[in-house]
């Protein structure tokens, strides 16, 4: 089977858990291609043969940084990416594969739909419940909450879960294994993603005994 793995843009998250999946259905024989806005090296580090396909599938929350938000930088990104026409260019290279496995990106869910491939959502929450926090994206969470309302819905934990999809079914983590890295006693990890936090050692405080550790 031909599998497409259709991951959100925002961070790497998303993507990050979906290499696990595509690691696990590659073991089970599939062929798998990973719709992506995370550079490529990210995926084949872990699916070396995977076929990467660069796509810009949605916006989740524009942020200037980890800790930031841009809510009207949001609005104009959901306009240019998520409007009828990149739907259906995604839904045409959609088309050839026998199933796509979507996290957790509505507009791909929709792709999906309209390409008429049989589709599961992934996700520990969905933009739809993000949006309607927001009054000005409720129209967005309106319109992505009916584009998930078709589908079958895999929710992880941890988190809120999915919400508004045909059915949903509850699982647990998804993620990748690494190795265990032993840290200095007393140390606190801290990360950030994909989206960084400009002077993170500066803003970080100094507190006796304690040893940040810092994920770059």
């Amino acid at each position: 089977m031909r599998i497409a793995l259709v991951c959100s843009a925002h961070g790497f998250g998303h993507v990050g858990r979906q290499l696990a999946l595509g690691r696990a259905l590659q073991r089970r024989g599939a062929t798998v291609s990973v719709f992506t806005a995370a550079p490529p090296s990210l995926v084949t580090e872990t699916l070396p043969t995977a076929q990467v396909v660069p796509w810009i599938v949605d916006v989740g929350i524009s942020q200037i940084d980890s800790l930031k938000e841009d809510v009207t930088g949001t609005v104009a990104l959901l306009e240019r990416r998520c409007h009828d026409v990149a739907i259906d260019r995604l839904a045409e290279a959609l088309r050839p594969f026998d199933g796509a496995v979507v996290d957790i990106a509505a507009a791909g869910l929709e792709a999906a739909r309209r390409a008429e491939v049989p589709t599961l959502g992934v996700g520990n929450f969905d933009w739809a419940w993000i949006y309607q926090h927001y009054p000005e994206l409720a129209e967005w969470a309106e319109r992505f909450a009916s584009w998930q309302a078709p589908h079958l819905g895999l929710s992880i934990a941890p988190g809120p879960g999915l919400q508004g999809f045909a059915s949903i079914e509850a699982f647990g983590p998804l993620g990748r294994r690494a190795p265990a890295h032993k840290l200095p006693d007393n140390s606190v990890l801290v990360s950030f993603g994909g989206f960084g936090l400009d002077r993170l050692g500066t803003l970080l405080p100094r507190i006796p005994s304690v040893t940040w550790v810092v994920a770059v």
